[in-house]
């Protein structure tokens, strides 16, 4: 059995990277981040339905508020400067997540949305530019919680 978890863990480590690198992220200190967030937290399965847990975390609010252990990782870059590596938001700063739109302007954005087991990740990137915002949900304790945030804006 353990071996079977490592297998899936591995298997999770490389469709992360390989989506990483294949989606062209601009920040490889970035990439590190969400390869740390996936490995501290492996081989640990929510019981509650993702579906379910993502329209309730878009809907409401108190809710949302709820499953986020606040400091929040992240990346915020119009609080940071070179030399910081991580932003931590704070829950009296904190902007409700409402979801990706359905009718998004794909000419002009990439949408990325990746659902396993053991992480799920939303993605939003200008095309051709510096712009985009990255939502990490991971299970703890069988259930999902936002566990890292990225606010790209250069």
């Amino acid at each position: 059995m353990n071996s079977i978890n490592n297998f899936f863990d591995n298997i999770l480590l490389v469709i992360i990277t390989a989506l990483l690198v294949l989606g062209g992220c601009q920040d490889n200190y970035s990439e590190k981040q969400i390869i740390e967030v996936a490995r501290r937290t492996e081989g640990v399965v929510a019981l509650e339905p993702f579906d379910e847990f993502y329209k309730r975390f878009t809907n409401d609010s108190v809710f949302q508020v709820q499953r986020i252990n606040f400091p929040l990782p992240g990346i915020n870059t119009d609080e940071m400067d070179v030399t910081n590596k991580i932003y931590y938001w704070q829950k009296d700063e904190w902007r409700m997540y409402k979801g990706i739109p359905g009718k998004i302007d794909t000419m002009n954005f990439e949408v990325q949305k990746m659902r396993l087991d053991t992480i799920a990740i939303d993605e939003v990137a200008q095309k051709n530019a510096s712009f985009g915002s990255k939502y990490t949900f991971k299970p703890k304790a069988g259930k999902w919680f936002l566990v890292y945030y990225e606010d790209i804006n250069l």
